[in-house]
């Protein structure tokens, strides 16, 4: 973080302050990669399991498309390597790249698709959809009409994934954050300024 040459310390506790629940928001749930932790996405579940033998030297990763046994969802099980210590600092942050880097299949279905939907309902469409392999940046849009989501948006709920892609798709009118801007996103979703505070509140379940 950084603060104006020569801000007083009045201004920076402000600064802090106002940052806090963004920070907050931004740590996962302590509990939430734990081995036996399910994750139950809008599209996704995620289940976390040490294996069922007594020793595994290897981290596996397994995907099942949706189905009815899958409740018609992507169902991804990581069962953990034997030696994986699930007590260390960097544990929350290892399950997730074993998650996130697993997720390339059903990114590119399930946001690429979504962001075809809306595409054909706000009748304009980029020239191309791309799934980005950033988590921090959810989404942006090029000069050339060109589209990037972050595989990060899986783990939205569905109206803030539909914020996202809605805000990029009014970026192909209007470049900057305008009123302008804001007044596109609001044609194509009504209650974009509550979606974008919920953003902004929203605590994720993976380091990213």
């Amino acid at each position: 973080m950084s603060v104006p040459y020569g801000a007083s310390s009045r201004q920076i506790v402000d600064i802090l302050d106002r940052l806090a629940p963004r920070l907050v928001a931004s740590r996962p749930s302590e509990c939430s990669l734990h081995p036996g932790s399910v994750l139950d996405l809008d599209s996704l579940t995620i289940d976390i399991r040490k294996p069922a033998s007594s020793f595994s030297a290897r981290t596996m990763v397994s995907l099942k498309p949706p189905s009815a046994d899958t409740a018609y969802k992507y169902r991804l099980t990581l069962t953990l390597a034997d030696d994986v210590d699930t007590s260390s600092p960097s544990y929350p942050a290892f399950v997730s790249r074993a998650i996130i880097s697993s997720l390339d299949p059903v990114a590119a279905d399930i946001l690429v698709n979504l962001g075809r939907r809306h595409a054909d309902r706000v009748g304009d469409h980029p020239s191309e959809w791309r799934i980005g392999r950033g988590l921090r940046v959810l989404g942006t849009c090029t000069r050339s009409r060109i589209i990037t989501l972050s595989k990060a948006l899986l783990f939205l709920p569905s109206e803030l994934r539909d914020y996202v892609v809605c805000h990029e798709l009014a970026h192909l009118k209007v470049m900057d954050h305008s009123e302008h801007f804001h007044s596109v996103l609001g044609h194509y979703l009504p209650a974009e300024r509550r979606y974008a505070a919920e953003l902004r509140r929203f605590k994720w379940p993976i380091v990213r």
